[in-house]
């Protein structure tokens, strides 16, 4: 079975080959320059189609067909969902390493989102670079240290993904750091201070900011966590992002920029008390919020939830989606928020404001979900009170949309609690949708137009490979590609990017130029069998164009040659010294048939380190050989050292190979001898060894294992090196380190006894060191020193011997033990100097000191207070420490003198006139017990505006342990402030003038008032300020003047509107609207504006408002509404007599006059009737359905329909042929031509010269565009019967004809007309819409009459749609007419505009088959109608 596989491969590869040969270049046409070539991702104009031949021609590359391309499903695993049906995949064979992302995936996931690849610097990246790629596999927050500008810090949430961390270039250092949160570890960081911190990537975690910082996530950084901690927010309300700027004083600055935050994931709980969540929650900062996208962040189980909520700070908002959130911004306490261009759709509340918020992000009152919607689309319009008090809860709001093509819609809604409403309309599901809409949306309370527009300019895109470049395998070629969508004809889409690849390979794109033409380079890779283009659309605009292929071969493909000997892998060349080795080469490449087509007998060249050693032509197999001697190679490995060149050919390009080089030596066994040892310290010695061959010569040395600690350690072959050719076996033996000897310490004589406190001498520390009884010189070192106080009852001297020789003697330590006795302190304490009665004993007196610690005992203790004379003092002192001193006491003598008693009397403070003295003036103080006595006995004395001198005596009790006292003071009096009492004023109505009630000020002394407004003043509604200015009569010992205010709130005058209701018949002028009012106005003021009502003019009942009726801001009017009524307006039909001859048809039209004019334009629909019946008499005439609108009240007066009956033979037509006779009874016809002498008069019949051969396309033949037959004339028939014939002039061009439903017409029937059926002719030369034809080319339409409608009046209309500046309008085709040599006439569609082109070849008329036929030069919408 394997070899039939590859059979079929190389009998498929010589085809592809075959093809390849024939591949035809591009011919420009004569004097054309070739368009010039464009580097990857760059746009090239190509010339406009327009300037080109008549029809442009694209030369394609005849490359192997789609059935036979190569496409292996496993690396590219989502290919089949765009390939053509017809084409089925071939598997082969792929590397298991081989599993790389469809290029196209990573291209529409950036598409989507709108994300924008940027460098370290914020440049884009084009998709086609390696830099691109690092960025794309980034995931990290970094930022550039606050205290070293060249420094940078990063975080990741292991040490792995620190050690594959692709570094920002630019920068001296670098420092990684693992944390399980690394965003918030980088907040955290102290470092990152005032910084930008990059992040890219997504993240489950969410973060607290407590600092001024920036973080950066360029537009691919998610935050999307399963849950919150109730940490990260404030009271009961958490957030993904938590600023918190409370701990700061507010003094926080955070900037978010280019972070997708998306709440979807939420729903592992939380924890108690949590009553809000947010993207964002921001508490007392200011936050910058730029190109983020917040969605999903919904309310659920009783938590509210919002995308963004600030909590007495301010937001800075630009660029941000917030979108699909409950709540999309929340602004609590004292909050702002400002900016513009942010999208706030699909919330349930955009921005809600509570507290002393406010918000300024010019946001419109009502709004779309979408800016630009595709066909079929729901269109959702909502409004809400996110700026301003527009909507009352419960009103209802009225929206009426209208768009391209006559589309009208409309819909309700009514105001929730919040102010909030919507409703949807759902546009047309065809192209007929494209194009602008506006809408107004009315308030039924106050009648409030709100406005808006919104688009449909969605459409199907294609793609189109244009010119694709041959090449070599790692050429580089251009490839250009069409992008297009189809209205019409082809269309070109400019200013889109898409994306062209190898595979998914080397990705390459570029922006469509203003013909939808764009031009990449790409290199060739091997083996190259597909090409493809990719556009990811445009979700406003256009579809995705889906993924397109074009089959591609290399003129010349990659090869390589792999190189080696039998028995050894692919890459590795093994041969003995001395020995001659033969090396094989074997060429290959994407194409394995091409070796035995091309292959055989090319030479191949080899060579050793650059130098050739042999060549060889490729045998059968497609393998070349060649000798290498190894004679003078010494032994060892050598790297890539073999290479083996194939030359290429007309096919395939050239290439290299190399291989390793591996020469075995011959074999020379080496043992180190035994017993080689050293003394721990000492060199080692020179290594010994013995050689199993005497007569081979060896250079370097053995070594051993390193180490220097007692024991073995294995000698290894070092540098030793056997002469060229042979190569060592060594036998490894072991190398012993010794122990030292260890010396002996001696101490004599032992340490005498000493006391404790005594200090160390030499005759304690005499120790000396002796091995086997010989003294060993060396340096002792003890762990006391000379002079070192020793602690009881007794302690142990070590000390330490180092010897001199330090290589064969070790060092040693010994002890010896000192007994210590105890210690008597001494004391220390001088006589203290003397003090005041009063003073009791302390510190500064009981001062006695030791040099050790202990008790120490007074008496008198401290704290006594001694009289005075001398005294003497004691000390007894109990050491701390009882085991080491003995206790010891002392004696002082000290003085007590006579004291001065404290007395205090603070500085008076200044009183004010009217003050009399009292304790609080005259309050001095004294610790000591005794009298005062103030020299003027001040208590009560009221002075006068002044200053004085006061005195006090005190006169201690113990006049033996205390003197007498006197102190001065100064006593300051100063003016009083009079008192003044004001009660706030009770508010009063707009009108009622200032008075006593009001102004009503009293003072505590006399004196006059003056009062601004005084009284008599009228003041306007509002809060004014009234002040009052005192003088009293006193102005020695008072201040003057004194001002006051106070409040007054004048509350505005209520009015009530009484409104006059009224009315009038329809059509009439509205009357004037009339009112009146309570209670009288002010002064002279008085009304502007007037009384509006409802807009209407329809029969019923109107509301009579306010509308601009107004005074001014003094009064507050409520209105009693009233009702406009209007009534029917009637009218009286007048049926007109109607006469005709018996045996004519048909009936004359039955015509009426009316006793009024109708007003709006307004007209009857229907028609009069009158009875059945076709003998000659009278015949009532009734109304039949004639009607007007429920406007009118319609009455009728009827009449009579006579048919009389001539005398003598009959003639119907009334020529002067009788009907007997006559070969057209129906048409006057007095000359009887007949010309295709059928027996049919010409007057009726439809094929007077002849029949017509026709074409006839039954209605179950081929769907689609019909071509249009060059010998005979083609019929395109309906089911109906209703039917097209076109000429031959039609040759070249297809048409189509619809059946068009009276419910798809583009615009209301007109009055007076019963739609019937009707056609859609549609034409088409190549792919371009022809809407007229030139001569001799025609249409002749023909609409079947149905049953039981036969006798009526027939019209047919044509839809124009380039009436009314292109909205369209009815246009009536004129009846059949003939000119004076009996041919029909031909009209232009409109009298006088023969420029317009659209000729009526013949006029409308009922044939004798019942079919009303007519003819014309242009196709469209028309329908047959009854009058």
């Amino acid at each position: 079975m394997n070899q039939l596989i590859l059979k079929f491969s190389k009998a498929f590869i010589i085809l592809v080959l075959c093809l390849f040969i024939c591949v035809p270049g591009t011919v420009l046409a004569q004097d054309e320059e070739p368009a010039p070539e464009a580097e990857a991702g760059e746009v090239v104009d190509v010339p406009p189609e327009s300037e080109a031949t008549e029809s442009p021609v694209v030369e394609e590359t005849v490359l192997p067909t789609q059935e036979n391309t190569l496409l292996p499903t496993e690396s590219l695993p989502e290919l089949e969902k765009v390939l053509p049906a017809e084409i089925e995949p071939v598997e082969t064979e792929i590397p298991p390493s081989a599993e790389p992302e469809l290029v196209t995936d990573v291209v529409k996931a950036l598409d989507e989102s709108d994300a924008v690849l940027v460098d370290e610097d914020g440049n884009m990246l084009p998709l086609a670079t390696i830099e691109a790629g690092a960025t794309l596999k980034a995931a990290d927050p970094w930022f550039v240290d606050n205290q070293d500008s060249s420094h940078v810090i990063a975080y990741f949430g292991s040490q792995n993904e620190c050690d594959a961390w692709d570094k920002p270039s630019g920068y001296s250092s670098y420092s990684c750091n693992v944390n399980p949160t690394p965003v918030q570890a980088a907040i955290n960081d102290e470092h990152s201070n005032g910084t930008t911190i990059n992040l890219s990537g997504t993240f489950t975690e969410s973060v607290t900011i407590k600092k001024n910082v920036t973080l950066d996530g360029g537009g691919v950084t998610t935050f999307a966590p399963l849950t919150i901690p109730g940490e990260n927010g404030v009271e009961t309300v958490i957030g993904v992002i938590y600023i918190d700027g409370s701990e700061a004083g507010g003094n926080v600055h955070v900037v978010l920029k280019g972070l997708n935050l998306n709440g979807a994931n939420l729903g592992a709980g939380y924890e108690a008390g949590t009553s809000a969540v947010a993207g964002v929650l921001v508490n007392d900062a200011t936050v910058e919020l730029i190109d983020n996208a917040i969605e999903n962040f919904l309310s659920a189980n009783g938590i509210e939830a919002s995308g963004v909520t600030a909590i007495d700070s301010d937001l800075i908002l630009n660029g941000n989606n917030i979108s699909h959130n409950s709540v999309g911004i929340s602004l609590q306490g004292d909050s702002t928020a400002s900016g513009a261009n942010n999208a706030l759709n699909f919330n349930g509340i955009r921005v809600s404001i509570e507290g002393g918020s406010s918000a300024q992000l010019g946001l419109e009152p009502t709004w779309t979900d979408k800016a630009d919607y595709s066909p079929g689309s729901v269109v959702t319009l909502s409004g809400d009170n996110s700026m301003e008090d527009y909507f009352l809860p419960g009103d209802t709001m009225m929206v009426e949309v209208l768009g391209p093509n006559g589309y009208a819609a409309a819909c309700d809604a009514t105001v929730d609690e919040i102010g909030t409403w919507s409703c949807q309309v759902t546009l047309w599901a065809n192209l007929n949708a494209v194009g602008d809409y506006s809408y107004t949306a009315t308030s039924l309370l106050t009648g409030e137009v709100f406005s808006g527009k919104f688009s449909d300019g969605w459409h199907y895109s294609f793609l189109q490979f244009m010119n694709v470049e041959s090449g070599n395998c790692g050429a580089e070629v251009s490839i250009e590609v069409y992008l297009f969508y189809y209205t019409d004809g082809h269309n070109p889409i400019k200013g889109e990017r898409v994306y062209v690849f190898f595979e998914e390979e080397e990705v390459a794109s570029a922006v469509t130029n203003s013909n939808g033409s764009a031009k990449v380079k790409l290199t060739v890779p091997r083996g190259a069998n597909a090409i493809f283009a990719y556009y990811p659309g445009h979700t406003a605009m256009y579809s995705e164009s889906g993924l397109i292929q074009q089959s591609y071969v290399p003129r010349m493909d990659c090869t390589g040659v792999t190189v080696g000997n039998v028995g050894q892998p692919s890459g590795i060349v093994t041969g003995n010294y001395g020995e001659t080795i033969t090396v094989r080469a074997t060429p290959y490449a994407s194409l394995p048939i091409v070796f035995e087509t091309f292959f055989a007998y090319t030479s191949i060249t080899f060579k050793l380190n650059g130098e050739t050693f042999g060549w060889d032509y490729m045998d059968n197999e497609r393998v070349a050989y060649a000798d290498l001697d190894l004679t003078d190679i010494e032994p060892g490995t050598y790297p890539g050292a073999i290479t083996a060149h194939f030359p290429g050919g007309t096919y395939l390009l050239p290439s290299s190979g190399s291989a390793t080089l591996v020469v075995i030596g011959i074999p020379v066994t080496v043992t180190a001898n035994t017993g080689q040892s050293k003394v721990q310290g000492q060199n080692d010695p020179d290594l010994s060894y013995t050689s199993s061959n005497p007569d081979v010569t060896f250079t370097g040395s053995l070594s051993r294992v390193q180490g220097e600690d007692i024991g073995t350690y294995a000698i290894t072959q070092g540098t030793l090196k056997a002469e060229k050719g042979y190569e060592i076996v060594f036998v490894p033996n072991n190398f012993e380190i010794k122990d030292k000897y260890t010396p002996v310490i001696t101490w004599n004589p032992n340490p005498a006894v000493i006391n404790y406190g005594t200090p160390l001498t030499a005759a304690q520390l005499n120790a000396s060191a002796r091995y086997n009884g010989v003294n060993v010189p060396g340096k002792f070192v003890y762990d006391k020193a000379v002079g070192d106080i020793l602690e009881r009852p007794s302690q142990v001297v070590n000390v330490t011997f180092t010897p001199t020789d330090t290589i064969l003697y070790k060092s040693v330590t010994a002890s010896a033990t000192i007994t210590v006795n105890k210690g008597t302190p001494a004391i220390t304490w001088a006589n203290p100097g003397n003090i005041v009665y009063g003073t009791s004993l302390d510190n500064s007196q009981l001062n006695a000191a030791s040099d050790v610690s202990g008790v120490f005992t007074y008496n008198p203790p401290a704290g006594t207070v001694l009289n005075t004379g001398t005294h003497t003092l004691s000390v007894t002192f109990t050491p701390s420490d009882s085991g080491k001193y003995n206790p010891a006491s002392k004696s002082v003598s000290l003085n007590v003198l006579q004291a001065t008693p404290q007395v205090t009397w603070p500085a008076i403070s200044p009183i004010v006139y009217g003050t009399p003295l009292s304790a609080k003036q005259l309050n001095a103080t004294s610790p000591v017990a005794g009298t005062f006595n103030y020299q003027h006995n001040d208590f009560g004395r009221i002075y006068p505006v002044g200053s004085y001198s006061v005195f006090v005596d005190f006169t201690p009790d113990d006049v033996v342990n205390y003197k007498p006292v006197q102190l001065r003071n100064t006593l300051y009096v100063n003016k009083a402030t009079p008192v003044v009492h004001w009660p706030f004023p009770a508010s009063i109505e707009y009108g009622t003038p200032l008075g006593d009630t009001q102004l009503n000020a009293t003072a505590s002394t006399a004196g006059t008032f003056t009062y601004d407004p005084p009284a008599g003043t009228i003041l306007d509604a509002g809060t004014h300020t009234l002040k009052v200015t005192f003088i009293p009569a006193d102005t020695k010992n008072f201040y003057s003047p004194v001002t006051n205010y106070m409040n007054i709130r004048v509350i505005a005058r209520t009015i009530k509107i009484m409104v006059t209701p009224t009315g009038k018949v329809y059509g009439d002028q509205d009357p004037e609207l009339h009112y009146t009012f309570t209670p009288a106005l002010v002064g002279t003021d008085s009304f502007s504006g007037e009384l509006k009502r409802f807009d209407g003019e329809d029969v019923g009942n109107y509301w009579i408002m306010g509308g601009s009726l107004w005074v001014n801001n003094n009064y507050r009017l409520i209105i009693d509404y009233a009702q406009f009524s209007i009534s029917k307006k009637p009218v009286t039909v007048f049926a007109d007599p109607i006469i005709k001859n018996w045996n004519t048809n048909p009936d004359p039209k039955l015509t009426y006059t009316i006793d009024t004019v109708l007003p709006f334009s307004d007209t009857f629909s229907g028609s009069l009737e009158r009875r059945a019946g076709e003998d000659p008499g009278d015949y009532p005439i009734s109304q039949g359905n004639l009607a007007l609108s429920a406007n009118y009240d319609l009455s009728f007066i009827g009449n009579v329909f006579t048919i009389f009956k001539n005398p003598g033979p009959e003639d119907s037509d009334g020529d002067g042929i009788l009907d007997a006779q006559d070969n057209c009874v129906s048409n006057a016809n007095s000359d009887q031509s007949d010309s295709d002498r059928d027996g049919i008069g010409n007057a009726c019949d439809s094929t007077k010269y002849g029949p017509t051969a026709t074409l006839v396309v039954p209605v179950t033949g081929r769907a689609g565009f019909v071509p249009f037959n060059c010998f005979i004339s083609t019929v395109l028939e309906l089911p109906s019967s209703n039917s097209v014939n076109g000429s031959t002039g039609l040759c070249g061009k297809t048409g189509k004809l619809v059946e068009q439903e009276e419910d798809l017409l583009p615009d209301d029937f007109p009055a007076g007309h019963l739609f019937v059926s009707g056609v859609q002719l549609t034409v088409l030369e190549g792919l371009t819409a022809v809407a007229e034809v030139q001569d001799p080319a025609k249409f002749i339409f023909s609409f079947a009459i149905p049953a039981g409608m036969e006798g009526r009046e027939f019209t047919v209309l044509h839809w124009d749609e380039t009436l009314k500046n292109g909205a369209g309008d009815w246009v009536e085709i004129p009846a059949y007419k003939e000119a004076l040599d009996g041919s029909p006439e031909i009209t232009p569609l409109y009298e006088g505009m023969e420029d317009d082109g659209r000729l009526v070849l013949e006029g409308t008329r009922l044939s004798e088959q019942l079919q009303v036929t007519f003819s014309t030069n242009f196709t469209g919408l028309f329908v047959l109608a009854v009058k």
